[in-house]
C-alpha cells in the first residue's frame, strides 16, 4: 500500500511540473480547398471581366473572401513559413485553393473561368512528394451549398480519395480541418 500511495504521488505531482511543448518543424505548407483558404486566386482568375461578375467582392480582402488575412495565413506565420497567395516554387508556402471549389473536380465558378477547378483537380494537377511538408485539404461546403450534394458519403469520399493521393505521393502530415456549422451561417439562416 506504501509503495501504491507513492507510485500515486510521483504520478500526481509529475502534473505540476511544467512541460515546455516541441513545435513540429515542417519544410512547406501545401494547401489545397475552397474560398476558407483562397488567398487570391479567385481574384486573379476574375480580374479580366467585368466588376459585377469579380469575386471575391470585399474591398479590403486583398482578394480573400474575408475583410482581412485568413486562418491559413495565420497558420504559417505560427509554423514560421513564408506565405504567398500565389504557386511561387520559391516560397515554402503552396497554396493551390480557390473559391468555390468542392471536393471533386468541379468548381461553381466554373462558367466563369477554366481557372476554377475542384480540390480533386487541385491535388491531381499539382502533386507535390515532400513527407516534411504540412499539406491541409479543406473544403465541402460548396458540395451542399452549391453543389446539390444530399449524401454526406459523396464528400467524404472524394476527401478520402485525395487523402489517399496525397499519402502515395509520401505526405505523412495531413490537416483535415471540419467543417463549419453550414446552418449557422448568416446566407444558410436567411433561408427559413
Amino acid at each position: 500500500m506504501k509503495r501504491f500511495s507513492i507510485v500515486c504521488g510521483l504520478i500526481i505531482a509529475s502534473t505540476l511540473v511544467p512541460v515546455r511543448a516541441i513545435a513540429a518543424t515542417f519544410s512547406q505548407l501545401v494547401v489545397y480547398g475552397d474560398s476558407l483558404s483562397d488567398l487570391g486566386r479567385a481574384a486573379d482568375a476574375t480580374s479580366a471581366l467585368p466588376p459585377a461578375l469579380k469575386f471575391p467582392a470585399y474591398p479590403n480582402g486583398g482578394g480573400r473572401f474575408s475583410n482581412g488575412p485568413i486562418w491559413v495565413e495565420y497558420l504559417a506565420d505560427k509554423l514560421g513559413i513564408d506565405r504567398n497567395p500565389v504557386t511561387n516554387p520559391n516560397f515554402a508556402a503552396k497554396n493551390f485553393a480557390i473559391g468555390g471549389a468542392t471536393t471533386s473536380t468541379v468548381n461553381i465558378g466554373q462558367p466563369l473561368s477554366s481557372s476554377f477547378i475542384g480540390i480533386q483537380t487541385q491535388v491531381d494537377n499539382n502533386p507535390i512528394s515532400d513527407p516534411a511538408a504540412l499539406y491541409v485539404i479543406w473544403g465541402g461546403a460548396n458540395d451542399y451549398l452549391l453543389g446539390g450534394v444530399t449524401d454526406p458519403t459523396t464528400p467524404v469520399a472524394n476527401l478520402a480519395g485525395e487523402i489517399t493521393t496525397l499519402i502515395g505521393l509520401g505526405a505523412t502530415n495531413i490537416l483535415v480541418p471540419n467543417l463549419p456549422n453550414l446552418g449557422a451561417l448568416p446566407s444558410t439562416r436567411n433561408l427559413g
